[in-house]
């Protein structure tokens, strides 16, 4: 079965979020069940995207993404899980178009 995501950000931190400062955005995706996978997009203006296998969520994040590029990327990618959205690639600049589904 797959994880149930909560429905806003307000639940997801009080459910995965350590109380520590900085906040680790990996370790957050982790405790909630989330495997993150770097790779090699074809496409360079995509950071990372979210996508199931099976019954585990899975995010995909380009390699090299580091600091808060990175932590940007993985905390957007959180949102769209916990928005029902999957295969949504997070484009790397506004001139890019995100893709995202309706809600």
């Amino acid at each position: 079965m797959p994880i149930q995501f909560p429905r806003t950000a307000e639940q997801f931190i009080a459910q995965h979020w350590d109380g520590r400062l900085p906040v680790n955005v990996e370790a957050m995706a982790r405790r909630a069940g989330i495997r993150i996978e770097e790779v090699t997009f074809d496409d360079p203006s995509v950071v990372c995207e979210q996508v199931w296998d099976g019954d585990v969520p899975v995010i995909r994040i380009e390699r090299g993404q580091i600091g808060t590029r990175r932590s940007f990327a993985i905390a957007h990618s959180i949102g769209h899980f916990c928005l029902g959205h999957s295969g949504v690639p997070v484009a790397a600049s506004s001139d890019a178009p995100a893709r995202c589904p309706p809600a």
